[in-house]
């Protein structure tokens, strides 16, 4: 695995889950008051989830990626590796700027 394949198909979806977990609760954050809703805030990693996985193929698709078999699971699965850690770390930013700002 090269250094390319590595910021494609993780650091890549890793961005693109964090950003779009943290624009859905600021989306959202006005709406309630107190605790992270958790419901809530799973839905908004599986959406997240999908969002890395279309933007991470696209990418692919876009700069002329491997094979059709590879260009589909290589992405999803590490998109499925790197959704925890944008998971905590999106909610470890966003509930650091709730006690900032309040």
């Amino acid at each position: 695995m090269t250094s390319a394949d590595i910021w494609l198909f993780f650091v890549l979806p890793f961005a693109v889950v964090v950003v779009t977990m943290l624009a859905q609760m600021a989306i959202r954050s006005k709406a309630y008051a107190g605790e992270i809703p958790w419901n809530k805030t799973q839905r908004e990693a599986y959406i997240s989830a999908v969002v890395a996985a279309v933007v991470t193929v696209a990418v692919t698709v876009a700069i002329g990626g491997p094979e059709v078999f590879v260009l589909y699971w290589r992405p999803l699965i590490t998109t499925v590796i790197v959704l925890p850690l944008g998971f905590a770390v999106a909610l470890t930013i966003f509930g650091v700027w709730r006690k900032v700002r309040s």
